[in-house]
């Protein structure tokens, strides 16, 4: 007989014999920052691993049984694949790393997908370190290439398409569904010169993603992105409040995105739970991103996507870590841990607005008088004059949808107190020079901060302009266009599904044909494996099922 007559029978009895294939909803679970440090690095927790523990607001010393709580609750609930989107570990340590993976490696045992990318905290760290007592000392730190083989089996050796120049990578963790797992870390770069900002994507790189991008929209697929640092501010002037939780050159990169058709990016960094929608540069599309807070800072949360069979609704649902070994109420606990860690968040805030603080005092030196205080001393007075209203704000901002929090008052609060403030950076005012200063001081504050905190306490982005638009932190349910299922099961790319797609799979089952001449295409139900569920599919498409 002839190898054509062979193969042509070899499909016939695979059509008669194979069952009906078809896509089933599919749930991607999303989690970040987890920061784990690895208990082995604490050598003797003394003096330097407990000023660690007070100056983060990071519950890193319950890392491993939140991590391991964690894995058991992803176990329980079973979804397709998990997402991580970067800071595995808390400052780059390779032993927390290896601990990491190995948690992971129990998802995958169960037949979980898992994909990662880093983050800040990951690779090339000069804070990697371990705790011994009153010291610290430096431990190893992996480079992109340790990284990427510490991780092999959570997306780097899944990949249908690697970046040369990141860690960046294509999966399809669901059929019809594409993830661009981007680096925005500039790891590699780092591998030579690690003084280079952590913050960044090449624009060889960009046009990696772009391509990807492309190539996805022409097979049919739906294509969504996870990154670390966010694309899109998430209360107004973000920015200049927070410094660089935004990705370089932000504004630019979602513009293209959105042209190139990524309409829904994952993110971390933040350790807050919002969602929030960006419209393009002429408000006719736009791009949701979502990002997720750390199981280290309360509400200790995980994300929950259900992604619809025509992979055009995703639903997502918000989860938490509720107990943890010895902590069953750990929700409560991990509250007030939260609530009384708040302060390195004030020092971040007047670092970042030092510079707007100084113009104050400089324009209106001759009324002040000498004034002259630290940012040490600046950040204690704000802390105390406004302890009340920055739990609130912080708790409202880590539990999302604000609206619902009762912190609508937050911001007259703050401009009421601004003569405690005053008392405190600048005592000694008398009674005629006081009242001028304190109406100064609260008209320039309610210039720097009445837009971001109008955002926060509305959960509106573009607060009060045309572009307002608030989106559900929690519970949103995302519509997109579906996917274009008559080019699944197109091997070929000829715009057709038949019998020459059949053979080409057959081809490859048979060492005939490299699955790699067809990325994101042979392996149709995204199994690793091309084999006859894959001729199933195609089959079944074939055939109008």
């Amino acid at each position: 007989m002839k190898p054509r007559h062979s193969l042509t029978l070899c499909t016939l009895l695979l059509m008669m014999l194979l069952s009906q294939a078809g896509h089933a909803q599919d749930r991607l679970l999303v989690f970040t920052d987890p920061h784990l440090l690895s208990p082995a690095l604490v050598v003797n927790p003394g003096q330097a691993y407990n000023d660690a523990i007070n100056n983060d607001n990071k519950m890193f010393d319950l890392g491993a049984p939140i991590m391991q709580a964690l894995i058991d609750t992803i176990l329980a609930i079973h979804p397709t694949a998990v997402l991580v989107t970067g800071d595995m570990t808390k400052d780059g340590e390779r032993r927390s790393h290896q601990d990491m993976a190995s948690y992971l490696a129990q998802l995958r045992a169960q037949g979980i997908g898992v994909y990662v990318i880093p983050g800040n905290h990951d690779v090339n760290s000069d804070e990697a370190k371990g705790y011994y007592g009153s010291t610290t000392r430096k431990v190893t730190t992996p480079s992109s290439t340790e990284f990427a083989t510490i991780y092999a089996d959570m997306g780097y050796n899944q990949a249908l398409d690697r970046d040369n120049n990141s860690l960046s990578y294509l999966v399809e963790p669901i059929p019809g569904l594409w993830l661009i797992a981007i680096d925005d870390n500039m790891t590699v770069q780092r591998d030579a010169d690690r003084s280079i900002d952590a913050n960044g994507i090449t624009l060889s790189t960009r046009n990696w993603i772009l391509d990807k991008a492309d190539q996805g929209r022409a097979l049919g697929k739906q294509v969504m992105a996870m990154m670390h640092h966010q694309l899109v501010e998430h209360y107004d002037e973000q920015s200049r409040i927070s410094g660089d939780a935004a990705v370089t050159d932000a504004a630019n990169l979602r513009q293209q995105f959105i042209e190139h058709g990524i309409k829904l990016v994952l993110t971390g960094h933040m350790h807050i739970g919002n969602i929030t929608t960006q419209f393009d540069e002429a408000s006719a599309d736009s791009l949701v991103e979502v990002t997720t807070g750390s199981p280290l800072t309360y509400p200790c949360q995980f994300r929950l996507i259900d992604v619809a069979p025509d992979r055009g609704t995703f639903g997502i649902n918000t989860g938490y870590i509720e107990q943890i070994q010895d902590i069953p109420n750990f929700q409560d606990y991990a509250l007030e841990r939260f609530q009384n860690s708040t302060r390195p968040t004030v020092a971040s805030l007047v670092y970042h607005s030092w510079d707007d603080l100084m113009a104050i005092i400089d324009q209106y030196g001759s009324l002040l008088g000498d004034v002259n205080f630290t940012q040490e001393q600046a950040t204690e007075a704000i802390y105390t004059a406004y302890h009340d209203e920055i739990v609130r704000l912080m708790v409202a901002m880590a539990q999302g949808n604000e609206p619902s929090r009762g912190v609508q008052d937050v911001p007259d609060a703050i401009y009421n107190k601004v003569g405690t403030l005053v008392d405190q950076l600048i005592p000694g005012l008398n009674f005629i020079t006081r009242p001028i200063v304190v109406g100064i001081i609260r008209n320039q504050l309610e210039n720097l901060l009445d837009a971001p905190l109008r955002s926060v306490v509305t959960d509106c982005n573009h607060y009060n302009t045309a572009q307002a638009h608030v989106t559900d932190d929690l519970m949103p349910v995302l519509h997109f266009a579906p996917i274009d299922e008559g080019t699944r099961g197109d091997i070929n790319g000829d715009g057709k599904v038949d019998v020459t797609d059949v053979n080409i799979i057959i081809n490859i089952m048979l060492g005939k044909a490299q699955a790699s001449n067809y990325p994101g295409r042979a392996d149709i139900n995204v199994d690793d494996n091309v084999d006859v569920s894959d001729v199933n599919i195609v089959i079944n498409i074939m055939l109008g099922k």
